[in-house]
């Protein structure tokens, strides 16, 4: 079976420059799409994709927009 991901993410950014600490909150969009195997009525495997991109701002002079890629396995236990 196929499946699709879209949702919302947040996360803490904390940067250490010239002597200078600052932290700041990133949010954005994260896109999925995988499949997923059902071995039996209680377990299943999943293979996904994901992409995070977060909105861009702009710290000391410099523009950061942070991206995520990456790729889940797993197994699913139903109880």
């Amino acid at each position: 079976m196929g499946i699709v991901r879209l949702g919302y993410v947040k996360a803490k950014a904390e940067m250490a420059f010239a002597g200078k600490s600052v932290t700041e909150n990133f949010s954005g969009t994260v896109y999925g799409i995988g499949v997923k195997h059902a071995f039996s009525r209680n377990v299943a495997a999943v293979l996904e994709y994901q992409s995070v991109v977060f909105s861009g701002k702009t710290i000391e002079g410099t523009n950061y927009k942070p991206t995520s890629n990456g790729v889940m396995m797993g197994v699913q236990v139903g109880f």
